[in-house]
């Protein structure tokens, strides 16, 4: 649904992924298949703690969240809170 309201289905969609994009899901993908436990979860904490960064400096912004827009909210509320913070901390 965000997709396609970004429109990134259509415009998006025969563009190649940026070369950092492409080596942390090689990383990723690497890791899940080969990695150990604790490699594993040290490329999910990377991954987590960037997110709940980013919300978290989203919602410290004097302009807040823009409830209109489900793009950002939505986004925002699945990576800030308590019990993300939780999930992430016990990564």
């Amino acid at each position: 649904r965000c997709c396609e309201k970004l429109g990134v289905v259509k415009a998006g969609a025969d563009e190649p992924d940026a070369p950092c994009t492409v080596g942390f899901c090689d990383l990723m993908r690497d890791v899940a298949q080969n990695g150990t436990l604790a490699e594993m979860l040290s490329v999910i904490t990377v991954c987590e703690w960037t997110y709940l960064t980013w919300a978290n400096r989203v919602l410290a912004a004097d302009a807040g969240v823009n409830r209109e827009d489900f793009v950002t909210y939505e986004w925002v509320d699945l990576h800030s809170g308590p019990e993300f913070e939780g999930v992430v901390a016990y990564f």
